[in-house]
């Protein structure tokens, strides 16, 4: 059996506002990021706005794709071949552009 899929993707990066907050371990530092915020309260939201960038930056130079392809193919390589398949190959489709 041959099983040929999408390739992988990444989702924009998203991050919960609700849940993150601005972090630095260098004493005097916060003080200082909070004189930075209090006189312009959109700031905090470009922080964010700039660490979705950055984060969506590192996954896309990251090995989640090929680590996600090579967990979906021994997932459905173990799947069907417990249903009874003897030989399964799991193919990825290129990418538009050559990826």
């Amino acid at each position: 059996m041959t099983v040929t899929l999408p390739p992988a993707q990444l989702e924009p990066a998203a991050l919960n506002v609700r849940q993150s907050y601005v972090y630095a371990p260098q004493q005097g530092l916060l003080d200082r990021i909070g004189n930075f915020f209090a006189g312009n309260p959109n700031s905090q939201q470009e922080v964010y706005i700039l660490a979705q960038q950055k984060i969506g930056t590192a996954a896309q130079h990251s090995p989640l794709l090929a680590e996600a392809q090579k967990n979906t193919q021994s997932m459905l390589n173990g799947m069907l071949h417990s249903l009874g398949f003897r030989q399964v190959t799991v193919t990825f489709a290129q990418q538009a552009g050559g990826r």
